[in-house]
């Protein structure tokens, strides 16, 4: 390894780090380091790959999988590359240290600054300091989000009850009518509540070009962004179900036109569907229908090189292959891998994206059958 890349490999570590495990948004520093150091997009993805497999192996080791098993042997190198230190001997004041970085954690959590990178740095050298296990650290870190996810629930209970009572007064609402005129993406016979914007068109010029460059990765972001205004959920950042349910088949069957176009039918929603749809389906009973749905979602996700080999979890994003050399089906992935932190810790998993998580079968299965829908259409 040269110089130029042990020192790549130092910035992403610290990237990982501080981003527990989802670097995709540092994909813009990550690229000004690498033309800086003179790395090579080969020799970058692979020390990615590298950081992101040992971060992995960390987090299976500190939480276990996703069914509540942990390993039988621990990594020591691994874990001196992400993990603070544990005492040797019990500390008869641990518990008072462990809940002083529950507060400081809770503190930063409140003031929504856990993305800010001295924030980051901050807690990680106060976990060294105190010489806290990373096992408990992680707990500590998700009680915390577990307790803000139930306030955030309670207080949405509240404010749609409140709503609800409000509305139970007054006369009931006109329908919704659009102000935007009919364009390109947006049908006229459509009944759908979306509001388009003006921006979609360039937005799939964007796609289009991207598709013809190959550039599948940005390819990629392009339909996440398109997806997004589309749904009308920009603000949000992310597709839930409805969203999905209520995209219009014109539009989706565009993308997915194009993704197939241009790669060849390697890559798209057409491909993904039909690898769905391929996977044998026993005929459940009533009490057994969840576990079914939910393992030909998992199947699915291991079809298509999402799920990581030898755990129980999907990868990061980062860890997706952007080339021809991926598996039929892997992309796009960003409407299934984005979602907010409260939704991954949901899924067992931390920070932000589905690295670290279990199968969302119902988002799956939402986006499955609306292909399946909107392939009548075509």
């Amino acid at each position: 390894m040269t110089e130029a890349e042990r020192q790549y490999l130092d910035i992403v570590k610290r990237l990982v780090k501080n981003n527990r495990g989802d670097i995709e948004g540092e994909r813009s520093h990550l690229e000004w380091h690498r033309e800086r150091l003179g790395v090579s997009s080969q020799a970058a993805e692979a020390i990615e790959h590298r950081v992101l497999n040992a971060y992995q192996k960390f987090l299976g080791q500190t939480l276990g999988s996703a069914d509540g098993l942990r390993p039988a042997s621990r990594d020591p190198q691994t874990e001196e590359q992400f993990a603070p230190q544990a005492a040797s001997l019990p500390d008869p004041n641990y518990a008072v240290k462990l809940e002083r970085y529950r507060n400081v954690f809770a503190q930063a959590l409140d003031a929504n600054k856990l993305a800010d990178e001295a924030t980051q740095d901050r807690l990680w050298q106060l976990q060294r300091e105190l010489r806290l296990d990373g096992q408990d650290v992680a707990q500590a870190e998700q009680q915390v989000l577990a307790d803000r996810l139930k306030s955030i629930k309670s207080t949405q209970f509240a404010a749609n009850s409140r709503a609800y009572d409000e509305s139970a007064m007054t006369q009931p609402p006109s329908p919704t009518t659009h102000s935007l005129p009919p364009t390109e993406l947006q049908s006229p016979q459509s009944p759908s509540s979306l509001s388009v914007t003006a921006q979609l068109p360039e937005a799939y010029t964007k796609l289009h070009q991207h598709l013809a460059n190959r550039a599948w990765r940005e390819a990629d972001r392009a339909t996440f962004d398109l997806l997004l205004s589309l749904a009308d959920r920009r603000e949000e950042g992310w597709l839930d179900v409805n969203a999905i349910e209520e995209l219009p088949c014109k539009d989706l069957n565009r993308i997915g036109q194009l993704w197939h176009q241009f790669s060849n039918g390697h890559f798209g929603f057409y491909s993904q569907h039909e690898i769905y749809t391929q996977i044998p389906t026993t005929e459940p009973d009533f009490i057994n229908s969840v576990q079914a749905t939910y393992t030909k979602a998992l199947e699915f996700s291991k079809a298509i090189g999402w799920w990581q080999r030898g755990a129980h979890f999907h990868k990061y994003y980062s860890q997706l292959i952007f080339t021809p050399e991926a598996p039929r089906g892997h992309l796009p992935a960003l409407w299934y891998w984005r979602i907010p932190w409260w939704r991954t810790l949901q899924f067992g998993g931390l920070g932000t994206g589905r690295g670290g998580c279990r199968v969302d079968a119902d988002l799956i299965v939402a986006m499955m059958k609306k292909l399946q829908d909107c392939d009548k259409l075509r």
